[in-house]
């Protein structure tokens, strides 16, 4: 009896610490590592070739890095995998607290992993603005303005 208290005892406190944990950020497994952008558009619009994001997960933030520039990334995300309907979905939040309030970048984004092909749609506002809504499409708009990025996995 002694050894089932032990072992209930310790299973609730497992428990505990992973719910302890939750909060934190948290990238989904699939996305980690170095992303190049193949295509970029903007509120409808191509983007220039010339301009070039590339994303980099961790295992807790998204940094993105203005084409080959990795010593120098353009942002800090922390990110945090989200459950919305069928949609796998991501919500991105300014790493630097520093920043103002109205500095502050908030993405809410859907993405979708295929072989080494990944394709992000994303809405953004900054923290003063109101708050915006998961993408329900893989679709560049102007209004709401959303972002489609599609990537390719760097080989290692």
């Amino acid at each position: 009896m002694k050894l089932v208290t032990v072992i209930m005892i310790s299973v609730l406190c497992a428990v505990s610490a992973v719910s302890a944990e939750s909060p934190n950020p948290k990238t989904p497994i699939g996305l980690i590592g170095y992303w190049v952008a193949t295509e970029i558009q903007s509120k409808g619009e191509e983007t220039p070739p010339e301009i070039q994001i590339d994303l980099e997960f961790t295992k807790t933030q998204m940094i993105m890095h203005f084409g080959d520039r990795l010593n120098k990334p353009i942002d800090v995300f922390d990110c945090f995998s989200v459950a919305k309907d069928d949609r796998q979905c991501l919500d991105l939040v300014s790493a630097d607290q520093s920043r103002a309030p109205d500095k502050q970048i908030h993405i809410h984004a859907i993405y979708d992993v295929n072989g080494d092909t990944l394709r992000i749609c994303a809405a953004s506002r900054n923290g003063t603005e109101p708050p915006v809504n998961h993408p329900t499409k893989f679709a560049s708009t102007p209004d709401p303005k959303t972002d489609l990025i599609v990537l390719k996995r760097r080989p290692k």
